[in-house]
């Protein structure tokens, strides 16, 4: 987890923390008094393995939250080798510039029927 400052042009901040909405909200608090109570977080992550419940609960949450398109961001990162900071980094960068495909959300009606339909 990272953010992105455009005053700096840099990403700073940078943690490994669990896939957990209480965690996330808690690091943004904290970055609240960094930044300030006026600034703008707009998190996102990989699509794969983590599914939809971690958007979900963010949004629940008024959190404005992307779930990116790996195959379509743009690659900052000319190193082969693939880390979590790295890969935060340039997420938080596919952001900021808006270079990035976002996964489109099941609307949740259309989730709950297609559980009835695979269970039929």
């Amino acid at each position: 987890m990272c953010c992105y400052c455009y005053d700096t042009d840099k990403v700073e901040y940078k943690q490994t923390i669990p896939s957990d909405y209480k965690l996330i909200l808690k690091y943004m608090e904290s970055m609240r008094k960094v930044y300030g109570e006026d600034v703008t977080f707009v998190c996102g992550y990989e699509a794969g393995c983590l599914g939809y419940s971690l958007y979900h609960q963010l949004r629940e949450h008024a959190v404005d939250c992307k779930i990116l398109a790996p195959t379509t961001m743009a690659i900052t990162n000319t190193s082969r080798v693939k880390t979590d900071k790295r890969d935060a980094t340039n997420i938080a960068r596919s952001l900021a510039f808006h270079t990035y495909s976002e996964v489109m959300i099941m609307v949740i009606r259309a989730v709950i029927r297609n559980r009835v339909i695979r269970q039929a």
